[in-house]
């Protein structure tokens, strides 16, 4: 003959299905993360200047997607927009192009997971200038990249401290051993190109120019 459990070997029972992880609600486990989502979307550079003179002058514009806690995403496919095409275009990989002086407004859009992000900027299209000046501040010659049509001219000027101006590309115009403070010194870019320099005194102290 079985015998009818008693009130205690019930509660006794109940209580090692508790313990155990039964008919709790968490049953001591973890609460599953949030799911990243697409919040927001940025887009680099912001405000690119480019020149007109050939060779037209390029830039990237590449996109920046971030879940709600700022954190980088990856994913999607974005499309590019300019609403001045006279000005600049921009391909389907973000490459922008520049047409002829003026302003031009970029649109970037992105889709990821469903939720599609859009992004604004601008590109200022100019024409390179004919001469341009490079002052010494604080260890660092600004602007650190310069640029300037082909035959023009850059000035550099020592504001604190002796420097040098050591080209490390070829064709370059010759070096100026020694700029000290209210000293300017110039040079003649007669060739499009790159030209990399430094200052040999102070390390980490480099520039470049850009000939158009």
């Amino acid at each position: 003959m079985t015998r009818p459990m008693t009130r205690t070997a019930t509660c006794l029972i109940a209580c090692v299905a508790l313990a155990c992880g039964g008919g709790g609600s968490d049953g001591g486990g973890t609460t599953d993360p949030e799911l990243a989502t697409f919040t927001s979307l940025d887009v680099d550079p912001v405000g690119p200047t480019l020149y007109t003179v050939p060779p037209a002058t390029t830039t990237t514009i590449t996109t920046r997607p971030k879940d709600q806690r700022g954190a980088s995403l990856t994913g999607g496919t974005a499309t590019f927009a300019s609403d001045n095409l006279a000005v600049a275009t921009i391909d389907a990989n973000g490459v922008v192009t520049a047409r002829a002086v003026g302003v031009a407004g970029l649109t970037a859009t992105l889709t990821i997971g469903g939720v599609t992000r859009t992004a604004q900027t601008s590109v200022s299209v100019l024409e390179a200038p004919l001469v341009g000046a490079i002052e010494t501040v604080f260890q660092q010659f600004a602007p650190r990249i310069a640029d300037v049509a082909a035959g023009g001219t850059l000035t550099w000027t020592s504001v604190q401290g002796g420097h040098n101006v050591t080209f490390g590309t070829p064709d370059s115009p010759s070096n100026i051993a020694s700029l000290q403070p209210g000293v300017a010194v110039s040079r003649i870019f007669p060739t499009r190109g790159t030209y990399d320099y430094h200052c040999t005194i102070h390390a980490g102290m480099s520039g470049v120019v850009r000939v158009h």
